[in-house]
């Protein structure tokens, strides 16, 4: 990994790319039903801040709800990516919907982010027990404002390829894929091509018998006690009285000794 990434280029900048949906009247958003909203996005285009290539991307909602936990919010890219940005929260009997709430997703990283994005907040009564909720109750909240902020890089040279993929970068190498379907590029992967791919990077792992570690010399035991006290024997400024000591020690304190002393 640390061999490829030395020869990776850095991205270009990132570049933020907003388009905000006010509504008026507001979406009114059904008892265990949703409200559905699609944004046209050009990303920028002709702009300084034109998008040519997905890295994250954000949405900024405000919702008003009888009972927030019950609400789950989502986001299908133009690729076909869906992001589950808010699921439902059992715990959560708030009625102060969402202001200006900031969700996030990274599933749609390195796709085309122009084209049709469809926002969707869908009710899910009873969720939340502890909500008191009519049963005759017309609305469970109603959607007031949405805000797509696109994050990525601009790479002006750089055009749309609408052939099938061909082929898959795994570990830095490529790899052509198996003919056994036609796979669009920008779209989620069918489940064959992801077991495909996770398949032949497990049969490239490293192992640990792949890994071999130099032998590293011993000092036995059995000669520890003889070198310690002949180490300090030798040594002129021991006197006899510190190798008395030295030899009265147990075998295992004089190893860790020599050990420690000797180079």
């Amino acid at each position: 990994m640390v061999q490829q990434a030395a020869h990776f280029n850095t991205v270009a900048p990132q570049r933020k790319c907003t388009k905000e949906l006010s509504f008026n009247p507001t979406r009114i958003l059904s008892s265990g039903g949703g409200v559905s909203v699609t944004i046209q996005s050009d990303a920028c285009h002709g702009m300084n801040n034109e998008i040519s290539t997905l890295e994250h991307v954000q949405v900024r909602v405000s919702v008003s709800a009888v009972c927030r936990g019950d609400l789950s919010i989502s986001l299908e890219s133009p690729g076909g990516t869906v992001s589950l940005l808010l699921d439902t929260r059992p715990n959560d009997a708030s009625t102060a919907g969402l202001q200006n709430w900031t969700l996030m997703t990274v599933h749609c990283w390195g796709e085309q982010p122009e084209g049709l994005w469809t926002f969707q907040v869908t009710d899910h009564s009873g969720t939340v027990r502890s909500c008191t909720r009519g049963t005759e109750e017309e609305a469970a909240g109603s959607l007031l404002s949405v805000s797509l902020i696109l994050y990525g890089t601009y790479h002006p040279h750089r055009t749309v390829d609408r052939r099938p993929l061909q082929s898959i970068v795994s570990m830095g190498s490529r790899h052509p894929v198996p003919p056994s379907g036609e796979y669009k590029r920008g779209w989620y992967p069918p489940l064959d091509l992801i077991q495909w791919v996770y398949q032949m990077e497990r049969n490239g792992k490293v192992r640990a018998a792949d890994i071999t570690v130099p032998v590293r010399p011993k000092l036995q035991k059995s000669i520890a006690r003889p070198v310690a006290v002949e180490l300090f024997e030798t040594s002129e400024a021991i006197t006899d009285e510190v190798i008395r000591e030295i030899r009265s020690l147990p075998s295992q304190t004089l190893q860790d000794a020599v050990i420690a002393e000797v180079p």
